[in-house]
């Protein structure tokens, strides 16, 4: 389960804050992921609170804001909407081509994310 290598690396990345720490306790760990991670908010959730119980970070909350994936066509520009997007199970693949101009150089625009927005302190 990747999820709880990802709860992991949010718990060490929290705990590296440069100079030593915050100055009050953590409440919320504010993270932005896409869509295409695959990755469901409620399992990361379990996992985070799993690895902060009895450390510093216990009790935190892992807020988590989930990003729409978004293609564009390498040629001509245009945006595909996630129900342009094919679903596959959890996750979306892109069409083979563009359903604008054909051209087949569709890439992924949004929906890859995966980083900490902030971290909110309790003074």
């Amino acid at each position: 389960m990747h999820e709880w290598g990802i709860a992991k690396n949010l718990v060490s990345l929290v705990n590296q804050k440069p100079g030593g720490g915050f100055r009050g306790k953590v409440a919320a760990v504010n993270v932005t992921i896409g869509k295409l991670r695959g990755v469901p908010p409620h399992v990361l959730r379990s996992c985070f609170e799993a690895l902060t119980a009895g450390s510093a970070l216990e009790g935190a909350r892992l807020e988590v804001k989930e990003v729409e994936p978004q293609a564009r066509c390498g040629s001509c520009g245009r945006a595909m909407l996630p129900d342009e997007l094919l679903p596959d199970g959890p996750h979306y693949s892109v069409h083979r081509s563009c359903p604008s101009c054909g051209n087949t150089e569709v890439e992924i625009s949004q929906g890859n994310e995966l980083f900490v927005e902030s971290v909110e302190v309790e003074e």
